[in-house]
């Protein structure tokens, strides 16, 4: 009996794992007509043959400060059948317009293949933002910014992949340029691809003590020497659209005197340390330290682009050791920030690597 009881759970635990991942998702897109917006849904529905769209609803809204006080939707695509529901709504500062279908047709669905199941069109300002409602809204007591959709009769609403749409600008690309820095290094580059259409970029960093110059998809940093670790955004701006969304965010980590050392002790003391030759074309460098006593040393290389290259111990005997020597022949050409820790002191130095053709 218990091993039935087993084998039942087993099996009730993996159909519920199955139809957990049968969901459909739904969202906005601007379509390549001006002025035309598209509903598309993407199945993950992986059950074979003919499935039966046999119920849907979704509001979509967009600012009443548009202007845009209705849309005009385009002959119901088959099989979907989705049509408005009634006039378009006023509601805290939103229009809402509903779409519904009773059912359509038998459809075999292609697993995450994006289907448009309605378009509709707007007149006015060239680029509001359009968005799947999930929200507070409702209207009648009944209808409200949720959404569901159901095929074969069960109720399979996933998420919204693509929750907001314009025909407006883009968001940026990716931000290409270090994501690790020194304090008080100047004119780092940073770089966008070209948006569409448009005329400038605007530039935000979270952090403080970053000098932002530029207004082009390209820019320059310079990080003073408080500066603070902290985000980096862009997003693109023409005439007619205003400001688009904005990129996703580039995390700098601005390596400084009070973060280039691994401490647990608020004691601490950093001092700056001198590195010769220093910029080096050869295989060794000398620091500028002396020490007595016995002391362990530990000596990260740390390149501002990529992070740390080399990590060292040193076991610095009773005699007093001036300016140790550092093997760097492994180093790339580029600019690194030397940190090292000997008991309660850590040493933060500069060094620039040049490689010889």
């Amino acid at each position: 009996m218990k091993q039935v009881l087993l084998v039942f759970y087993i099996v009730f635990l993996q159909a519920g794992f199955i139809l957990g991942q049968n969901k459909v998702d739904f969202g906005i897109f601007a379509s390549s007509v001006p002025s035309q917006m598209e509903i598309r849904i993407k199945p993950n529905y992986t059950e074979s043959g003919l499935c039966y769209l046999t119920n849907a609803q979704f509001t979509v809204k967009w600012p009443q400060s548009s202007g845009i006080t209705f849309v005009e939707t385009g002959i119901p695509l088959s099989p979907f059948l989705l049509t408005p529901q009634g006039p378009t709504h006023i509601y805290n500062g939103y229009c809402y317009q509903v779409w519904a279908t009773a059912g359509g047709s038998n459809i075999s669905w292609a697993t995450n293949q994006q289907i448009t199941i309605q378009t509709f069109s707007y007149y006015g300002p060239p680029c509001p933002t359009f968005e799947i409602a999930h929200d507070s809204y409702v209207i009648n007591d009944s209808i409200n910014g949720d959404y569901y959709i159901e095929i074969n009769g069960n109720d399979l609403t996933g998420i919204v992949f693509m929750p907001t749409a314009s025909q407006g600008l883009e968001a940026p690309g990716i931000i290409s340029g270090a994501d690790t820095v020194i304090s008080g290094i100047s004119n780092i580059s940073y770089f966008v691809p070209p948006v569409p259409s448009a005329i400038s970029y605007y530039w935000e960093y979270s952090g403080t003590g970053a000098s932002l110059i530029g207004t082009g998809n390209s820019i320059n940093i310079s990080f003073a020497p408080n500066a603070s670790s902290g985000n980096l955004t862009v997003k693109a701006y023409d005439s007619n659209c205003g400001f688009g969304p904005s990129s996703s965010p580039l995390a700098i980590k601005v390596l400084n005197d009070n973060s280039t050392h691994n401490n647990n002790s608020s004691q601490t003391k950093t001092n700056e340390i001198s590195v010769y030759p220093n910029p080096a074309n050869g295989n060794v460098i000398y620091l500028g330290i002396e020490s007595t006593y016995y002391k362990e040393a530990s000596i990260e290389v740390v390149n501002i682009i990529s992070g740390i290259q080399k990590t060292l111990n040193l076991q610095l005997g009773s005699e007093i050791n001036k300016n140790p020597m550092l093997d760097i022949s492994g180093l790339e050409s580029g600019i690194y920030i030397i940190r090292m820790k000997m008991n309660a002191e850590a040493y933060v130095g500069k060094l620039i690597k040049i490689n010889q053709l």
